[in-house]
């Protein structure tokens, strides 16, 4: 960005112009090359005859000042006062190709000259030239593409331009030159108004009007010519004349020219300083500095010079008979800052004088110019190389902070002030911004960085506001962003992504808005969009939707005029990683990674060159992705609508084994540059805003950059592939429950690796109601027990043939015989085959799954309906005539010695619900199955003996039956009932501590008893194959029977009693009496109690008579004598198998029935007297008596 240097006044202004054949980005770098020859010296060029032949002062220089915007329009009135703005040459740059012509030359260079007359010379340079080719036309020049003869070029080109110069300038020789604006002459009033004022001030001097008038216009002349010769590098000449214009403009008090004189005077001292050439000033120009050693440049008097001050014609000396000693170079510094300050007097003294227009570009320029040389040269104590580099070649780059004193910080921030105090918006929009330029360019020095803040805001402003195309000459990139980050980091914007979090606020917005604009305005891509990527990073919610959607569009346009592409907008992209079940990757093998993304934004987001990254070195490569149903190769784009959440399926393919660290998506995103996007270990920090709605608010996030983390996945080596390959059965099997069938499943290893693992489990519709049943909190042990049964013993399958697939090859056929059996309840089932190759080395629990799904319905069949158990005495009595199968069993039974009241009847309940008639085979063992496998068994029991139980019915459809089994009663001791109920899952259960003592036993006992009968029993159906008519004929299968239950009095019924009580009654000659139907009325009887333990342990209680009468009245007190008492204690405790016998004398008074019975109670407390009731119990088989 170009800014007011202190050496801008000697340097010539060119004006550089592309050819049609030249790209902007070419012109940029042709420009940037050409800017290196920042000047060329005087001894480098050729003699050439007019006034600023080179050879007269060998030791100067011509510096250029390259630019590529015209403004001459805008400084045309200044040409006159201040040639250094007029632009002095205009050179085509353009670029060599193998049809390049000299006519093609010509035409260029014609058509330069033709659109820029003003300009005393137009030169052609040709870039990127072989060595071999040249031109013939006039001003026309060819660099080569090593750059090698650009110094020699620009110096041919500068000796053409002198030559041309020297005419230009002759021109002035006969011309009157006006103050800007100024038309006519000045006014005599004026020149006699000013003659006035300096008789006052003199006393006895009077000049006359035609004498003021020859030295105002000679002085006038001598100070153009003294900026020429400072533009050619004729220091000396330019010495000579602005010191004689400064006495003549002095001894008329033109003001304006000689501000102006003196200030083209400071710069010459400069450069003779900066070549170190000796130098002298005259006596009165050493005079006027003297007297300003008290001016004060932030507070100048505006009145009239002091007469100390003022120059007499006649007094003093010409300045060409001055002779001084020479300056030395120290005090160089010191004469440049006391001239200084003389032209603000006198710009001030113009100013009110109001004879001349004084410009003011020209003051504020001049402000800017010494404020700057003031603040580089603050520190050093004399003009040394640092200093004449920076203020000569470095004036158009934007200084870092300096140290400076209080003092010098106040006066320059004072003389910034007189500049903004001024309307900048008189002056062209070029000018001021160049003014502004400088003002950031000084505020940044003084580390003022919320000045600098206002005149940026100010300078962008400007800018946006124009209803122009601005062409900003001089500026680079770095410059601009430099300004760019001063200006937000002011407003507490965050520039980079990890710098620290602020609230964002619409101001910053604002700002940013600004800053995108100026970028647009002028070009600058880079900047509009960096500046765009922070407004959709950490502002897209303070936006609308159309804004963010506008914004995006031109950024996208915008990125294809770069080379560098911005970072994504939003490091969080990436919401969540997951995959699948099996945890685990294969080696060599196709895996899926899912990633959910989402779009935050209000436009579609493309992503390409996606691809899975990881942090180690187990390579992995990603072949595609998939959304939903539509597959994505890695050359496409995947397209995000605007605030979308989408779910990724990435397939990969990991190259080894072992531990596989992902850490992100690695993508380039909507244009931007490639770049990885780690999974968030942080999702958003969230801002309230007040001015959002609660919607609004939940959607505001800053986007943060997360964490780098990893998510790590094993990678398991090479594993097999299953594949099947038929399933020898029907599409849909329809079964009756409790049928089976067996089918036949082909399956083929397709790799190149052994399957040494192979395990089948099931799973059927039954399956998840009853997890979720068995998950619940509230159920019995044994409930929980029998769910497990059917999911984890009772399967839907069996394979028959698992033992014989031990490993299997690769590329082997094998087959799998499975059997499915009609559970109830069954709608669908499969077949999970998990399969791996185990190595011995490196082993892992990794499975791979092949479910082979069966279509199965399954139709009721036989059901049980109920259950009883029915009770046994020794007296019951089986009758010879009865063919039941039930009592034929008991008949036989009682032949090998055992008792009918060691057996009770199961009497069970079944219902057929099959359309068609069945034939029920019920089969019993006499003791339980040593088989563990037998309650799983289908089919009736094999190779049985006479002593197992065989019942055979015939019921029809929709019919119910009953069938009786004798059973042995179950004789388990305590120990053995009060076993937990074992957890087929090889589950802890919790103590339960709500459920009654005696309801959990009364559970586990029951369970032990029912787990015993089920080792008995097989029942089987069969429909007849005769039953033509019928889809089932023939067919067969088992009644499940689990569905019994057992009651409190069922339990006591089939358990063998631990505390066995026998009545019997005796006569008086202590012989039994076997008939109890005919005992004799007054007769003396004995009622014996036997009592034995069947134990393990001995016990000790109480037993109890129970004595009814059947008739009325009940009393029985009067119907029976009894010698003795009805409760005692049976003494010593029972010990185990002891028998013990109780007599109790009787005489029935009455006739009648009468029913007799007994109650031991068990009492715990033998030991230490707190006797308690343990259990009771109760003679099963009462004595029934009647007396005639």
């Amino acid at each position: 960005m170009e800014t007011v240097g202190f050496a801008s006044p000697g340097a010539l202004r060119c004006l550089l112009i592309p050819a049609e054949c030249v790209s902007l980005q070419e012109f940029s770098h042709y420009r940037d090359i050409l800017k290196r020859v920042k000047d060329v010296r005087a001894v480098d060029l050729t003699h050439i005859p007019g006034i600023f032949n080179p050879q007269a002062y060998p030791q100067g220089y011509i510096f250029y000042n390259f630019v590529t915007r015209d403004d001459d329009a805008d400084t045309l009135f200044l040409h006159d006062f201040e040639p250094f703005r007029k632009t002095s040459q205009v050179i085509g740059i353009a670029k060599w190709s193998q049809d390049l012509t000299d006519d093609k030359i010509r035409s260029m260079k014609d058509t330069l000259t033709k659109k820029y007359t003003n300009p005393l010379i137009h030169s052609m340079l040709i870039f990127d030239c072989p060595c071999d080719f040249s031109t013939k036309i006039a001003d026309c020049y060819t660099i080569q593409k090593e750059t090698t003869n650009m110094e020699t070029v620009l110096c041919d080109v500068t000796s053409r331009f002198l030559s041309k110069f020297s005419t230009y300038a002759s021109a002035y020789e006969h011309t009157t030159l006006q103050s800007p604006r100024n038309i006519t002459a000045i006014p005599t009033n004026h020149i006699q108004l000013s003659i006035e004022k300096q008789r006052k001030r003199l006393g006895t001097f009077e000049l006359n009007q035609e004498k003021a008038k020859q030295m105002q216009t000679k002085g006038r002349k001598l100070k153009l010519s003294g900026n020429f010769y400072l533009m050619v590098g004729n220091y000396k000449s330019a010495l000579s004349d602005l010191c004689e214009a400064i006495y003549n403009l002095k001894a008329v008090n033109d003001y304006l020219w000689l501000a102006s004189a003196f200030d083209a005077l400071s710069l010459c001292l400069f450069f003779l300083s900066f070549i170190g050439a000796p130098f002298q000033l005259p006596s009165f120009v050493s005079i006027i500095l003297d007297k300003t050693k008290d001016l004060d440049l932030n507070n100048l008097s505006i009145s009239s010079p002091r007469p100390s001050l003022q120059v007499s014609a006649s007094s003093t000396p010409r300045p060409s008979s001055i002779s001084i000693p020479e300056v030395p170079f120290g005090t160089v510094k010191d004469l440049i800052i006391k001239i200084g300050k003389i032209c603000m007097m006198y710009y001030k003294l113009a100013e009110k004088d109001g004879g001349d227009y004084l410009p003011k570009v020209v003051l504020i320029e001049s402000i800017l110019r010494y404020t700057s040389f003031s603040l580089l040269v603050e520190s050093e104590t004399s003009l040394n190389s640092n200093i004449f580099r920076q203020i000569i070649y470095d004036n158009l780059v934007v200084k870092n902070s300096i140290k400076v004193s209080d003092n010098a910080s106040e006066q320059c921030t004072a003389m910034l002030r007189q500049v903004m105090q001024q309307n900048l918006e008189d002056i062209s929009t070029t000018q001021r911004l160049r003014i502004l330029s400088s003002i950031m360019n000084l505020y940044t020095m003084l580390n003022m960085h919320r000045k600098c803040a206002f005149i940026i805001n100010y300078y962008l402003k400007t800018v946006n506001e124009s209803d122009k195309s601005i062409l900003l000459d001089g500026f680079s990139p770095k410059q601009l962003d430099s300004i760019f980050k001063s200006y937000a980091l002011n407003y507490g914007i965050r520039l980079r992504s990890d710098d620290k979090l602020t609230t964002p606020n619409e101001i910053q917005v604002m700002t940013l808005n600004q800053i995108i604009k100026f970028c647009d305005k002028i070009d600058f891509n880079e900047g509009f969009i960096k500046y765009g990527s922070i407004i959709l990073r950490d502002f897209h919610t303070l936006i609308s939707k159309d804004e963010q959607i506008n914004l995006y569009n031109r950024m996208k346009k915008k990125m294809t005029f770069v080379k560098t592409q911005p970072s994504f907008w939003d490091f969080n992209i990436i919401k969540n990683i997951d995959f699948d079940d099996c945890q685990k990757f294969i080696q060599n093998d196709h895996c899926s990674v899912y990633i959910t993304i989402k779009n935050i934004f209000a436009f579609d987001i493309e992503i390409s060159e996606w691809s899975l990254y990881t942090v180690d070195e187990l390579s992995l490569t990603t072949v595609k992705c998939n959304i939903g149903k539509e597959s994505i190769d890695k050359s496409e784009i995947i397209v995000i609508q605007s605030q979308a959440e989408i779910r990724l399926e990435f397939t990969v393919i990991p190259t080894g084994s072992g531990l596989l660290k992902i850490e992100g998506l690695e993508a380039s995103i909507s244009g931007c540059k490639k770049m990885k996007f780690n999974i968030p270990e942080y999702q958003y920090q969230f801002f309230k805003h007040k001015h959002l709605s609660i919607r609004e608010e939940i959607n505001d996030s800053r986007i943060i950059e997360p964490i780098a983390q990893h998510f790590e996945i094993p990678v398991v080596y090479k594993q097999p592939f299953l594949k099947l390959i038929d399933i020898q059965i029907e599409n849909h099997i329809m079964l009756l429950e409790g049928e089976h069938r067996q089918f036949k499943i082909v399956l083929q290893n397709m790799s190149n690796v052994a399957i040494n693992q192979l395990d089948v489990k099931f799973h059927d519709s039954t399956t998840d109601p009853l997890n979720t049943i068995l998950n619940r909190k509230d159920i019995p042990v044994n409930e929980i027990y029998e769910i497990e049964y059917y999911l984890f013993v009772k399967k839907p399958f069996t394979v028959l043939n698992k033992f014989d697939m031990t490993i299997i090859e690769p590329q082997e056929t094998f087959n799998l015989d499975v059997r499915i059996w009609g559970k109830k309840g069954v709608e669908d089932a499969k077949l999970v085959l998990e399969y791996a190759n185990q190595n011995p080395e490196n082993l892992t629990d990794f499975t791979r799954k092949l479910e082979i799904p069966v279509h199965i319905s399954v139709y009721s069949s036989v059901e049980l309906a109920g259950c009883d158990i029915l009770p046994l005495t020794s007296n019951t009595i089986v009758s010879e005539v009865s063919n039941d199968s039930c009592w034929r069993y008991l008949e036989k039974v009682s032949k090998w010695g055992y008792q009918i009241s060691d057996f009770c009847i199961l009497a069970l309940d079944f219902m057929n619900l099959s359309p068609d008639e069945v034939t029920i085979t019920l089969q019993s063992l006499l003791k339980g199955s040593d088989d563990k496998d037998f309650q799983e068994g289908i089919g009736l029991i094999e190779n049985t003996n006479e002593k197992t139980f065989v019942c055979t019915t015939t019921l029809q459809t929709r019919q119910n039956i009953r069938l009786f089994i004798p059973i042995l009663k179950i004789d388990f001791d305590e120990d053995y009932l009060n076993k937990n109920i074992p957890s087929i899952r090889k589950k802890q259960f919790v103590c339960d501590y709500k459920t009654p003592e005696a309801e959990q036993r009364f559970i586990k006992h029951s369970f032990w008893y029912r787990d015993e009968l089920l080792q008995r029993l097989r029942a089987c159906w069969k429909i007849s194959e005769n039953a033509v008519s019928s889809i089932s004929a023939g067919r067969s299968g088992t009644i499940d029977i689990r569905s019994l239950k057992f009651s409190s009095k069922m339990l006591s019924t089939i358990a063998v009693e631990k505390v066995s009580l026998k009545l019997n009654l005796q006569d008086q000659s202590d012989i039994t009496v076997s008939d109890t139907s005919s005992v004799e009325m007054g007769e003396l009887y004995s009622v014996t109690v036997t009592i034995k333990n069947s134990y393990k342990k001995p016990f000790w209680g109480m037993l109890r008579h129970i004595v009814a009468c059947k008739n009325p009245p009940y009393n029985i007190e009067k119907k029976v004598i009894i010698n003795g008492v009805l409760q005692f204690s049976i003494g010593l405790p029972l010990s185990p198998g002891e028998s013990r016998m109780f007599t109790l004398g009787v005489v029935f008074l009455e006739k009648g029935d009468y029913e007799w019975g007994v109650l031991f109670d068990e009492l715990s407390g033998y030991e230490n007297g707190h006797i308690e009731i343990k259990r009771q119990y109760l003679q099963q088989e009462q004595l029934k008596i009647s007396v005639a």
